[in-house]
């Protein structure tokens, strides 16, 4: 059976950054995006991992329909809200 990859973004690149590789690696995601508030950071880790897909706002990232999952890795106090925003 042909199954299709799940596109996963990771939101937060401090210590979600060490997931990217893992993502890529895995037979059934294809890491599709990153959200960062940082340009700078966003830019080079984008860079570094190959990324094309880039958002500094999750409110736009949670908008692009090519997102299947969300990985929130932005501090403990914003998952909740992130989290209802991304179901909806």
């Amino acid at each position: 059976m042909n199954q299709k990859k799940l596109n996963a973004a990771i939101v937060g690149l401090g210590f979600g950054k060490e997931f990217i590789p893992i993502y890529q690696r895995h037979p059934n995601t294809n890491m599709y995006a990153l959200c960062q508030r940082t340009p700078d950071k966003l830019n080079e880790i984008s860079e570094q991992y190959n990324m094309t897909e880039r958002y500094e706002q999750f409110e736009e990232l949670v908008q692009d329909p090519n997102v299947d999952a969300v990985h929130i890795n932005f501090p403990i106090y914003l998952h909740g809200s992130q989290s209802i925003a991304n179901l909806q």
